[in-house]
Order: C-alpha cells, then structure tokens, then sequence
C-alpha cells in the first residue's frame, strides 16, 4: 500500500502513461532487433571475412544493453508504482494488469541472465578469441534471435496490458 499522498491519481495516471511510452518503446526495440539486425548482420555470412559476425554482434549488442536495461527499469518501476496505487484504493482489474505489465517487463533482464547467458557468452567469447566456424556462427545468431523475440514479447505483453488497462 502506497501512503496517500504517494497514491494520487495524477501520479498514477502519470506512471501509466510513462509505462505506456517505456515498454511499447521497449517492446520495439528489442523486437526490432531479432526482426531487423539480426537479419542483416547474418547476410554478412557470406562475406570474405568469416569472423566477422560475432565482433558485430558484440557491439550490437553491448549497444542494446545500454538501452534495454533503462528502459527496463523504467517500464518495470513506472508500472508497479501505478500498479500499487491502483491497489492503494482496493484491489481492482487495472492495478492486475499494471502489476503483471510490470512484471512482464522487469522480466526480461533475469531472463537474459539466466535463460540467453550461454548464448550470449558464447558469441562474445567468439568475438574475442575466435573459435567458432561460419556454421556455429549463424546457428548461435540464429538461436539468440529467437530467444531474443521470447524475450521481447515480455514487454510487449507489459505494453498491451498497459494499454487495455489505462483505455479500457
């Protein structure tokens, strides 16, 4: 429960709208990779240089870490502060569906250190040391880009359930 002057409806609305923007943007972002670079980094497959690919997929995605881990943390804290306030007024459907959206979206950050560490370890040790020939190079891309649409889908369910609550 949110001490009442932290749960005023202004505030709340304002984390709503905040968590709208965040985990869409988030969802885009992430999604957009696995859909959009990822599909152009491995038509360099081909190219003369066959270590190309994991040192490009390392800038990558030291890159997106550098936004996905804010906008995660902004999604997450945005949400479950609308959400707690929703409940501070007694429990109803929106303050549900804002605290599952906020779950949904934190999520994605344990499920790359958990489920994707293996993967990721894999292409950046790649992009270091070498090791991996062209066909371990694409199977390990190809493999992260969908574990990465898996996790994409976290905060664009956080951002679906965001909407229906905030419109419905």
């Amino acid at each position: 429960m949110l001490p009442t002057a932290l749960a005023h409806p202004d505030a709340a609305r304002i984390a709503t709208a905040v968590g709208i923007f965040s985990s869409g943007l988030f969802a885009g972002f992430s999604l957009g990779l696995s859909a959009i670079a990822l599909p152009a980094l491995l038509a360099g497959a081909h190219s003369s240089d066959k270590n190309i690919l994991p040192p490009m997929f390392a800038r990558l995605y030291r890159r997106g870490a550098r936004a996905a881990v804010p906008l995660a943390a902004i999604s997450t804290l945005a949400l479950g502060y609308s959400s707690a306030a929703h409940f501070s007024g007694g429990a109803d459907t929106e303050g549900w569906m804002l605290a599952v959206a906020a779950a949904a979206c934190g999520g994605a950050v344990p499920f790359t250190l958990t489920v994707m560490k293996k993967n990721i370890s894999t292409l950046i040790k790649a992009s270091e040391e070498g090791g991996l020939d062209i066909e371990e190079q694409v199977k390990e891309l190809v493999k992260w880009m969908r574990l990465n649409f898996v996790r994409g889908s976290g905060p664009l369910l956080g951002f679906v359930l965001t909407l229906c609550a905030a419109f419905w």
